[in-house]
């Protein structure tokens, strides 16, 4: 009798977690959190699977304004790749900036709308409020790197 409902239970457990296994994210994103006062940073470490490409949705929200976003290739076998930052709109922090990356270098990036008045140019800070989604592509088989973002 207590075979008969290990069985069922083992058979049920196959059926309901096998489709799940079609339906993972591409790769991995891991994510630390650093909160000792401002300004806020997370870093995102990424690994690529067989296809090249790594994604994930971070777990907390950033709020505030984004400052500087480091991006750091450490085991990359292409010559370019290309990440994306997104909200849940799907609008790019990083404006297409990020699309064609060298693989052997380090890329900092301050997020933002540039403003020129013919003699000097700023930089106005992109407001964030949202979970962000990390897509790094276009890459070979076990690349890694991560991206650092810096937000008050």
């Amino acid at each position: 009798m207590k075979n008969k409902f290990l069985v069922r239970v083992m058979v049920g457990a196959i059926l309901i977690l096998s489709p799940l296994s079609f339906c993972q994210a591409e790769g991995t994103v891991t994510e630390t959190w650093t909160t000792f006062g401002e300004p806020n940073k997370v870093i995102l470490n990424w690994t690529t699977t067989t296809n090249g490409n790594a994604t994930g949705v971070l777990t907390k929200y950033i709020r505030g304004e984004v400052y500087q976003v480091v991006l750091v290739s450490t085991s990359v076998a292409v010559a370019t790749y290309s990440v994306v930052l997104t909200n849940s709109a799907g609008v790019d922090l990083l404006r297409g900036t990020c699309s064609a990356l060298a693989s052997n270098s380090t890329v900092v990036v301050c997020p933002g709308v540039s403003i020129r008045d013919g003699i000097s140019s700023n930089v106005t800070r992109c407001a964030w409020n949202d979970i962000p989604t990390l897509s790094v592509t276009g890459l070979g088989t076990n690349c890694s790197g991560r991206v650092d973002l810096y937000w008050k």
